[in-house]
C-alpha cells in the first residue's frame, strides 16, 4: 500500500466520522470524510483487490482497509499471518520497524506497531485478523508519539455487531 507524506499536526479534530469498510464487519472513525480506494495486491494464493478508506488531512493521513483470506492460502498460523503483514507492511514503505507488540480486538489477534518510513514519517499501525480476514489501521504522522486524534482513531476501532 502506497502511503503519502503527512500532513502538519495540529490541535485535535472535532468532525470525526465513522466508517463501515464494505464486508470488514467493523467500524471506525476517521477526523473527516475519507476516500475509497482499490489497490490491486499480489499474494501467494494469486493477485487480490485490496479495499482501503483513505483520508489525507491537517493531522496527519489515516487508512483502513478489511482484506479477506483467500481460500487458497497456504496454511499459516495466525502469528505467521500476522508477522508476514508485519513484514508486507513495513517493506510496502521501505521503512524501518521501531517497535512491536501483541494486542487484542475483543479476543481477535492483532499487533501494533511503530514503523519509520522515508522522509522521516512515522506510521503508527494496527493490524488484527478478524474472521478470516487481516483488519489494518494505519494513521501517519511526522511525529514518534501517538498524537490524541491517533489514539482516538485506533480506541474507535469496534467490531460491528451485526
Amino acid at each position: 500500500m502506497t502511503l503519502p507524506a503527512a500532513g502538519p499536526l495540529v490541535a485535535a479534530n472535532t468532525g470525526w466520522k465513522t466508517v463501515r469498510p464494505e464486508g470488514g464487519a467493523f467500524t471506525c472513525e476517521m477526523p473527516g470524510e475519507p476516500k475509497r480506494t482499490s489497490q490491486k495486491v499480489p499474494t501467494p494464493a494469486g493477485t487480490i483487490d485490496v479495499v482501503a478508506y483513505m483520508l489525507e488531512g491537517p493531522t496527519g493521513t489515516y487508512v483502513v482497509s478489511a482484506t479477506p483470506i483467500p481460500r487458497n492460502a497456504p496454511a499459516l498460523s495466525t502469528q505467521q499471518r500476522l508477522d508476514g503483514a508485519r513484514d508486507g507492511a513495513v517493506k510496502g514503505v521501505n521503512g524501518t520497524l521501531i517497535s512491536e507488540k501483541q494486542i487484542k480486538l475483543d479476543n481477535n489477534p492483532g499487533r501494533e506497531l511503530l514503523v519509520k518510513g522515508p522522509q522521516g514519517v512515522f506510521l503508527h499501525q494496527r493490524m488484527f485478523l478478524i474472521n478470516n480476514q487481516l483488519v489494518q489501521a494505519v494513521a501517519v504522522s511526522q511525529s514518534k508519539a501517538e498524537s490524541a486524534d491517533i489514539t482516538h482513531f485506533f480506541t474507535s476501532i469496534k467490531l460491528s455487531k451485526n
